[in-house]
C-alpha cells in the first residue's frame, strides 16, 4: 500500500513523498514530481532495501 506523507512546492512544481507499507509497516520512502514517480521511487528503495 502506498500514502503519501507530504506534498511541498507550488501548484505548478510539487514535490511528493510517499511510503510503502506491507502488512502495516512501513518499507521504503521516496520522492518524486508526481503522486506515481514517488511510488515507483519507494517501491525501488523497498526491493533495494529487501535484497
Amino acid at each position: 500500500t502506498y500514502q503519501v506523507i507530504s506534498e511541498s512546492g507550488p501548484d505548478h512544481n510539487k514535490i511528493f513523498e510517499v511510503a510503502v507499507y506491507l502488512n502495516g509497516r512501513e518499507l521504503a520512502r521516496g520522492t518524486g514530481n508526481s503522486k506515481q514517480v514517488a511510488e515507483t521511487d519507494a517501491a525501488t528503495h523497498a526491493l533495494e532495501n529487501y535484497n
